[in-house]
């Protein structure tokens, strides 16, 4: 897909995920392309990420990236993502639609997230906020961890851990969290006697656990 310089608008953006390469003129004043992502003019918001890379860091202007950016993930080869220092802002379940993700990196430098054993969190890790789909193994998250980000284990049906190990001292369960159908390779969920606050829909249409 090629886009020309007049484009001022791009809306539903992230529906043109499926699509493997798209170039911008260098000349339109509202888009710009970085490793074959897409970005505002000045590179401080991701609007989508459609790379063929495994591995990508993205660049350290970045302060945003915003709802839909990897909408595509199901059909992109990343496997490690690397965040800047820069980084401020994301949506909730950012990355749940990237089946192959194994791990997430952060800079030392952000002052709003971190990762420990290739698992996003806040800045002081006490919120898990994206567990990659694509982490093989039994994954226990961090010890200090109290909550589970709205959206952070969000499609059950893509994730490849065979256990998930919730810390003592966890609270809560947030929404949208484990409730996809179909998952064949988890078998074990362990939960802690200190978890007071588990979301409704936690598991709802989950039957790969047995």
């Amino acid at each position: 897909l090629s886009v020309g310089k007049s484009l001022l608008n791009w809306n539903n953006l992230s529906r043109c995920a499926g699509i493997p390469v798209i170039e911008i003129s260098p000349d339109n004043p509202n888009f710009r392309v970085v490793d074959g992502n897409i970005y505002n003019s000045d590179i401080t918001k991701l609007l989508l990420f459609v790379s063929q890379q495994e591995r990508c860091t993205l660049p350290d202007t970045l302060t945003e990236i915003v709802s839909g950016a990897f909408l595509g993930g199901n059909t992109l080869p990343l496997k490690q993502l690397t965040l800047p220092a820069s980084l401020e802002k994301m949506p909730d379940g950012a990355f749940g639609n990237c089946a192959n993700l194994e791990e997430i990196h952060v800079s030392d430098d952000n002052l709003f997230y971190t990762s420990y054993d290739g698992l996003l969190y806040n800045a002081d890790g006490t919120v898990l906020i994206a567990m990659p789909m694509g982490k093989t193994g039994s994954i226990s998250i961090r010890p200090g961890t109290v909550e589970i980000a709205r959206g952070a284990i969000y499609d059950s049906s893509k994730l490849q851990a065979d256990a998930i190990i919730f810390p003592e001292g966890l609270i809560a369960i947030r929404d949208s969290n484990l409730m996809s159908r179909g998952n064949a390779e988890l078998l074990t969920i362990e939960l802690p006697a200190s978890l007071t606050d588990i979301h409704s829909n936690f598991l709802q249409y989950f039957w790969g656990d047995r």
